[in-house]
């Protein structure tokens, strides 16, 4: 009721423009003194609520990794890809779940897609 009075009178001032949100997971997340960091080494769905979480996560993961390296540790940015490389099945498996569980909307096609892809 409060924001219908609030937008009533709003009209568009342009095209709207949509894009997908996939979820992703970059094939290399580290290389030759870099390391791919939040939603540059991965996407989660906006639906799953994980994407700042995963950006802090990763930020602070990844910034022990490079003191590391540069503390000799050679090992310290692949064994943080590696890492990383594991955190996005497990994610895969748990949206899936989640995606399952969901019944009320089963045949519209915004989840028919999202179960699909699990």
């Amino acid at each position: 009721m409060y924001t219908r009075r609030r937008v009533d009178a709003a009209r568009p001032v342009g095209m709207i423009h949509t894009t997908r949100a996939n979820s992703y997971q970059m094939s290399a997340i580290s290389g030759e003194n870099w390391v791919a960091v939040g939603d540059a080494a991965m996407a989660f769905d906006p639906l799953s609520s994980q994407g700042l979480y995963n950006a802090l996560r990763s930020a602070i993961e990844a910034s022990r990794a490079v003191q590391q390296h540069f503390a000799g540790d050679r090992a310290a940015l692949l064994d943080y890809a590696a890492r990383e490389q594991q955190r996005f099945p497990r994610f895969l498996d748990m949206r899936s779940a989640y995606y399952g569980r969901e019944m009320r909307w089963r045949d519209s096609a915004f989840w028919r897609t999202r179960i699909a892809h699990g």
